[in-house]
């Protein structure tokens, strides 16, 4: 869709018609296009594709668990494919979006050590940290998780050796 056609004309009818398909497009858009159309409709000052942007990036990266589980965010194969995130999570932290900013450093940090610092270099410093700090703990949190839940020798369990690799990091 190119954004030209959507104000080439004065008609207020051919922009409102123009402004409805553009919202359409960008529900049914995925994650990948957005980050572009975000930098773009804010360098240029584009109000009206801004709030539209921004409404699509906060049903589909919402601010609540409850919201999050229920997200089309699920039905997008990000796993073969994790630059967008990555983008758009600069982007968000270029142009202070903080309601989407917990559920896009949570997606990127689960992504395999390689790929995170092979597209590290594409974030601002600070988002950088944030990023490897919260990998970090979460990491920590499946490993305290993986460790609670084997069989202890002090509640009658048998204590067997066992080597479990969560993060990359076998305890």
């Amino acid at each position: 869709m190119r954004i030209d056609l959507l104000f080439s004309s004065s008609s207020p009818l051919s922009f409102a018609c123009g402004t409805i398909r553009f919202r359409l497009a960008l529900q049914d858009s995925t994650a990948y296009a957005l980050p572009s159309v975000l930098v773009m409709s804010t360098k240029y000052n584009f109000h009206a594709i801004r709030t539209h942007v921004l409404r699509c990036l906060n049903s589909l990266f919402p601010d609540t668990l409850e919201k999050f589980k229920s997200s089309r965010i699920h039905g997008i194969d990000l796993k073969h494919s994790p630059k967008p995130l990555f983008e758009l999570l600069a982007a968000a932290h270029k142009f202070e979006l903080m309601s989407i900013q917990p559920v896009l450093y949570y997606l990127c940090a689960r992504f395999a050590l390689e790929t995170t610092v092979h597209l590290l270099p594409t974030l601002p410093v600070d988002c950088m940290k944030n990023l490897l700090v919260g990998r970090d703990w979460l990491c920590a949190l499946s490993q305290h998780i993986v460790e609670q839940s084997l069989p202890s020798s002090r509640f009658g369990g048998s204590y067997t050796p066992i080597s479990v690799r969560v993060c990359g990091v076998a305890s």
